[in-house]
């Protein structure tokens, strides 16, 4: 009997074996299924609605080189979203003085690639955020042309016709000849736009408009639209320097060891500790009806954490947006420290 017994046991456990094998099996192939289907579905947008990229432009024929790329939708993270809470809140007191009107603001960690953005397709006027991608050509040209930076220039003032609240900290001497070298310097380190007329008069212009389409900036003209750019997008321009896709990594580590020297310092450089290094470039526009703009982008190299933070602001009052940037830039490096 007991005998008997065991063997309808084992009967019994043999066939709900075998009837969990098929229903594991089917629930494997299942999930295989709808997994292939996922991954597809996500594949077949991902370079149409997912992502924002940057491609240099070229007549090239077997390849596409990919210089930039970011998801368009920001980074849900906890503290991101707290971070994001608080500068919505700051923007906001700042706006209810009435000096400040217009503030964007563009953040990423350059390692997670974690990033997040505040009114960031809001346009403004670049003014002499342009400089770097001005940079950026001269720097191109020096890598076909080993001589090019030693070539040399000589010095006559042009007629700006604009006004600025941040001067040059050294002037060129007129009459003097510099080499291309010492004016890109000069052009990013003190901003002057002097140097930065001067090389732009002895460049082709074709040369510029092919490094600005390649970044996916509109070049300058002489049309009336000034307010063409966003945080974000002029941002991307620090991200392919920080990851040498453009340029080669000798002359990326030029532009950022340029960029990291400036000598103004009541931006973004406000809003951090003493000794914390930062590669940045500010612009500032004065229009004709009161209203100014002030910007200024840039990375912070945090130990082991570096983040972009790109701040654009438009108001009535310069030192108002001056330290609107500055708050910004210190409640951004509260949260990115930790």
């Amino acid at each position: 009997m007991l005998k008997e017994n065991l063997s309808k046991k084992n009967n019994w456990l043999l066939v709900l074996g075998k009837k969990a094998y098929w229903f594991t099996f089917f629930v494997f192939i299942l999930g295989l299924f709808l997994g292939g289907l996922l991954v597809k579905l996500w594949l077949g947008r991902n370079d149409q609605s997912l992502f924002s990229w940057v491609r240099q432009k070229g007549s090239y024929q077997f390849i596409n080189p990919l210089l930039d790329f970011e998801p368009l939708e920001e980074t849900k993270r906890s503290d991101l979203v707290g971070l994001r809470r608080d500068l919505e809140d700051l923007i906001e007191e700042a706006r209810g003085g009435g000096d400040v009107l217009e503030v964007s603001v563009y953040f990423k960690e350059l390692i997670s690639g974690a990033w997040l953005g505040v009114n960031e397709k809001e346009k403004f006027a670049p003014a002499s955020l342009l400089k770097v991608p001005l940079m950026i050509t001269f720097l191109k040209i020096a890598e076909d042309d080993q001589d090019y930076l030693n070539q040399t220039i000589e010095y006559q003032r042009f007629d700006e016709g604009l006004s600025q609240n941040i001067l040059p900290e050294k002037e060129l001497n007129e009459g003097e000849s510099y080499s291309v070298g010492t004016l890109i310097r000069r052009m990013i380190v003190y901003s002057d736009n002097q140097a930065m007329y001067l090389l732009s008069d002895h460049v082709d212009e074709s040369k510029v408009e092919k490094v600005f389409f390649d970044l996916g900036l509109k070049p300058p003209d002489d049309s009336n639209e000034e307010d063409f750019i966003t945080t974000r997008d002029y941002a991307a321009i620090f991200r392919i320097l920080y990851n040498a896709s453009y340029l080669s990594r000798e002359m990326s580590e030029k532009a950022l060891r340029l960029l990291s020297e400036v000598s103004y310092d009541n931006g973004l450089a406000a809003g951090l500790p003493e000794g914390v290094k930062i590669a940045n470039k500010f612009g500032e526009r004065v229009h004709s009806d009161g209203l100014e703009q002030f910007h200024d982008c840039g990375i912070i190299y945090y130990p082991d954490k570096p983040y972009l933070l790109c701040v654009m602001t438009r108001g009535t009052d310069f030192g108002a947006l001056q330290q609107t940037v500055q708050e910004i830039s210190r409640n951004v490096y509260r949260v990115a420290s930790f």
